[in-house]
């Protein structure tokens, strides 16, 4: 397991504790400035960048996106109501939701590679090729052909 599937691994892990432990974050309502603060308060002993990576997820999450581009009032930890969500905000929100959708979105497939052309029988000479040629007789006649070989 790389380092980067355990940061991620334990970023979920983190977020999953959190959205059983603060309802607002599991009814993804939009976030009061500045939360990381509390979160950091609330889970004492938690690597800061743990916290940031699982919070970075959360916030970067299509639900949690939409429910911010519709505006309305931010909360705390403990589902206050603490500020408001400014227009200028929601615009970003809504410009993330959409680059975030295009990103996910199928993409055309490739048409088929074509398969790769089968090799001749006889591997290209790269010396003399001795060929055995039986006449009606009994008797074999040796023809010796040359080929230059071609890059």
């Amino acid at each position: 397991m790389t380092a980067t599937t355990t940061r991620t691994e334990a970023a979920k892990v983190l977020l999953t504790e959190l959205r059983e432990r603060f309802p607002v974050l599991a009814d993804f309502r939009p976030l009061k400035l500045l939360v990381h603060l509390e979160v950091r308060a609330a889970l004492e002993g938690t690597a800061n960048i743990r916290i940031a990576n699982a919070l970075a997820r959360h916030v970067n999450c299509p639900r949690y996106l939409k429910a911010l581009a519709k505006g309305g009032p931010r909360y705390n930890l403990s589902g206050e109501v603490d500020g408001e969500v400014t227009e200028e905000q929601q615009r970003r929100a809504a410009e993330q939701l959409k680059a975030l959708k295009k990103s996910q979105a199928p993409r055309p497939t490739p048409p088929a590679a074509k398969p790769p052309p089968k090799p001749d029988t006889e591997p290209p000479p790269t010396r003399p090729i001795l060929k055995l040629k039986k006449p009606a007789g009994t008797i074999a006649k040796v023809t010796v052909v040359r080929r230059e070989v071609k890059p």
